[in-house]
């Protein structure tokens, strides 16, 4: 910083700059040799009978170099703003300013230029500005009572930077005409009754432009400091009007929101060397954490040291802070998103399954909303990821594996853990559903239990008529023999169709229970046999003993197979009473049971499909 304040010195030096005793935070008017003054038309005299053109009532303020008086224009009855100059201690230096202002005020036509009706001349000769009267307030004064703890809140940074945008706005438009302002601030903005922003008190205005603006400077002829300090850009502070240009209004505008946001100046300081020094050399200003960070670059780069580093024009500098606008709305969302979700994690285990859903859903319409309104937030994204996976959790807690499913499709950055536990889980759902699901080889099981009623019922004819008829009597031992051979036939046919067969629950059950069932007989007819039970008793008992196992299933696939084992006793009653034919009602009764079993489950397997499951999921 040595060499800079040794070239800010000698520039100085070169330039005749004797910088004591500018005002810190008052606008420096150069002394510069006066033009010829134009010849105006009288305003505030009256010509021959006639009233004056304008009436002069109360004093409304101080602007600049003048003084603002409230008036009539007398033809059109409207009221107005005057400018003149004071009564004493102005010279012609000050009346030249005083056109200049009026000149360049009325050359931009703009809604956040205070519009001038007219110019003129007092009795003495000097100049009249005739304007627009703003009812408002200095957007300095509108600052004043504003905590520098409250200027970062959200409806103040909305409302302010709004105005700043405005501002933006006016100069962008006289940077077009090739006029630059040379002192924005806050006191030379005025805030309208109704929200209006008016740039005021171009007294100091230069042109850049290469066609002559009557009665405006060329900004390259400046030599001298003039603006105000304790916001000037770095050429300001040297005085280099070479180096004038849109930047320094952009800079000015970098540091007015400075001002808006921290309270204060960037160049404040006790001594107005300091002052200029810190100006000229313009250190990149550091800002709080309570300052975004995107608003804190684009005051950065709006105040930059080089000219060259700082947005290209105002409207670019408006553009930067409607883009923050945007993202701090954006991430205003975030933030309601980010509390729902914390919300939900704290109440996921102990709240109502409803008011962890209406969380979940109200945080993932802020994030959706944040990620709409700016597409590559991340702290939405990353806000967004963690709402689902905590949600992904929540629902395979609660056993809905295929909602958790749902919700990691919409996971752009899925935890493999987590993709896999959801996976697990589903996995296990569905070979559930597949255990519990009767249409599950449906017609499989249906065509084996027909072949095997067919074949059980044929056997048990076949036996009841060869036994009554001496061709072959049938003993104990024979359906032992039977029962084995049944077995391995079934065993084969169990193990071609095991893909079906034991694929689910339901299968393996009827499967298994059949098996039970023969093998069970394999043994128990040679040994109740063995104590001394003739035919028909052992088949009243085996009835009995079948009927029990197959009454298991009823407990598994309900009443549909209840006519199972109701057959099973109903043997036993009637082969009672006629034990010539106890075969062919074991083989008959029982079958006409298992065809009854057997349509039972069909029907109630149709009916799983035609009524969907009440499984939670």
């Amino acid at each position: 910083m040595g060499i800079l304040h040794q070239t800010l010195a000698q520039t100085w030096a070169q330039r005749c700059i004797e910088p004591s005793g500018l005002a810190h935070h008052e606008t420096v008017r150069a002394v510069v040799p006066a033009e010829e003054p134009d010849r105006l038309p009288t305003l505030l005299e009256a010509e021959g009978d006639g009233a004056p053109a304008v009436e002069l009532g109360e004093v409304l303020g101080h602007g600049g170099m003048g003084v603002v008086y409230a008036a009539t224009q007398t033809v059109m009855r409207r009221t107005v703003a005057v400018k003149v100059l004071p009564a004493e201690g102005a010279g012609p230096t000050d009346a030249q300013q005083l056109l200049r202002e009026g000149r360049v005020t009325g050359l931009l036509e703009h809604p956040n230029v205070v519009p001038v009706h007219n110019m003129g001349a007092d009795r003495e000769g000097r100049p009249v500005i005739v304007m627009k009267r703003i009812h408002g307030t200095p957007w300095s004064q509108v600052l004043e009572n504003i905590p520098v703890s409250e200027r970062l809140g959200a409806d103040f940074l909305r409302e302010h930077l709004g105005i700043l945008q405005q501002v933006a706005s006016a100069l962008h438009f006289a940077h077009s005409t090739g006029i630059i302002h040379r002192d924005v601030k806050p006191d030379n903005v005025m805030i309208g009754a109704f929200g209006e922003v008016y740039v005021v008190d171009w007294g100091i205005a230069v042109s850049t432009s290469d066609r002559h603006v009557a009665g405006v400077p060329r900004a390259s002829s400046v030599r001298h400091i003039e603006g105000t300090p304790v916001y000037m850009a770095p050429e300001m502070a040297a005085g280099a009007g070479e180096l004038l240009g849109v930047a320094s209004d952009v800079y000015l505008l970098g540091a007015t929101l400075h001002q808006v946001l921290m309270g204060k100046a960037p160049h404040d300081a006790d001594d107005i060397r300091d002052v200029l020094e810190h100006a000229f050399t313009s250190p990149t200003p550091s800002y709080p954490d309570e300052v975004p960070p995107e608003l804190a670059q684009v005051l950065q780069k709006a105040m930059a040291r080089m000219p060259e580093d700082r947005f290209g024009s105002a409207a670019e500098l408006a553009e930067a802070i409607d883009a923050f606008l945007l993202h701090f709305s954006s991430n205003e969302l975030c933030l309601e998103g980010e509390r729902r979700t914390t919300e939900l994690v704290t109440v996921a285990g102990s709240a109502e399954e409803a008011d962890v859903e209406r969380l979940f859903h109200e945080a993932r319409f802020a994030f959706d909303q944040a990620l709409r309104s700016w597409v590559d937030n991340e702290r939405a994204k990353k806000g967004r990821r963690r709402l689902l996976e905590r949600m992904v959790r929540f629902e395979l807690h609660r056993g809905a594996a295929r909602a958790a499913k749902s919700l990691l499709r919409q996971h752009d950055d899925v935890p493999p853990t987590l993709a896999t536990r959801v996976e697990q889980a589903v996995e296990h759902l569905e070979a559930l559903e597949r255990d519990d699901d009767l249409t599950f080889g449906l017609k499989e099981r249906s065509r084996r239990v027909y072949l095997g009623v067919a074949s059980w019922a044929t056997t048990c004819f076949v036996a009841g008529y060869v036994t009554r008829s001496g061709i072959f009597v049938i003993q104990h031992r024979h359906l032992a023999i039977y029962g084995l051979g049944f077995l391995l036939v079934s065993f084969a046919s169990i193990y071609a169709g095991r893909r079906t067969l034991l694929a689910n629950l339901t299968n393996r059950t009827v499967t298994l229970t059949s098996v039970l069932v023969f093998a069970a007989g394999s043994v128990e007819w040679p040994l109740l046999g063995s104590f001394g039970l003739d035919m028909p008793q052992t088949t009243m008992a085996m009835a009995l003993i079948n009927g029990a196992f197959w009454a298991t299933l009823v407990l598994h696939f309900g009443r549909s197979w209840l006519a199972v084992p109701i057959s099973h006793v109903a043997v036993t009653v009637a082969a009672w009473f006629l034990p010539r034919f106890h075969f062919e009602i074991f083989g008959g009764v029982t079958s006409i049971g298992m065809l009854i079993a057997a349509w039972g489950m069909r029907r109630d397997a149709l009916r799983s499909i035609a009524v969907p499951s009440s499984r939670a999921d």
